[in-house]
């Protein structure tokens, strides 16, 4: 149809990413053809703009959003899991080596606790520096309202 394409409004966005990483084989395109979409009113949506709508969420928000998921799905006690991973990113930074100017990727951290029976996340975080000089855990269980099995 001639026009704009449809609105994707940030809480639009953030719940149908929240939808597509629960399940993690989801797709852009399938999301963009799915029954989310439909209740949401979102009519003939392009599977791009929910990408570029995501991608302009503020971090707090998604995870704002996510942890409100998580919450709703997992039980009265979580199996939890506290991860950390370094990514590369597309960012270069000049770095002189052996004498010569060299270009080196950029890194970030992704640190997550996710619910192991539910496979929903709980918090988040993206953090500058290499993968293992991450200082603790404690902000992110701080903002987890749901409470954690020990064994």
């Amino acid at each position: 149809r001639v026009g704009r394409p449809a609105k994707v409004t940030p809480a639009k966005a953030a719940f149908l990413i929240v939808v597509k990483e629960r399940g993690k084989e989801t797709t852009y395109r399938d999301l963009a053809s799915s029954d989310y979409v439909k209740k949401l009113g979102i009519s003939e949506v392009h599977y791009t703009t929910i990408h570029k709508a995501v991608k302009r969420l503020p971090p707090g928000f998604l995870e704002t959003v996510m942890r409100l998921f998580g919450e709703r799905v997992s039980k009265d006690e979580m199996d939890c899991v506290f991860d950390a991973t370094g990514v590369k990113i597309r960012r270069y930074e000049k770095k002189i080596h052996a004498g010569e100017e060299r270009r080196e990727r950029q890194g970030v951290k992704l640190n997550a606790v996710w619910n192991a029976d539910e496979k929903v996340f709980h918090a988040s975080e993206v953090l500058k520096g290499k993968a293992h000089e991450y200082p603790g855990s404690e902000g992110m269980f701080k903002r987890i309202n749901t409470p954690i099995e020990t064994k």
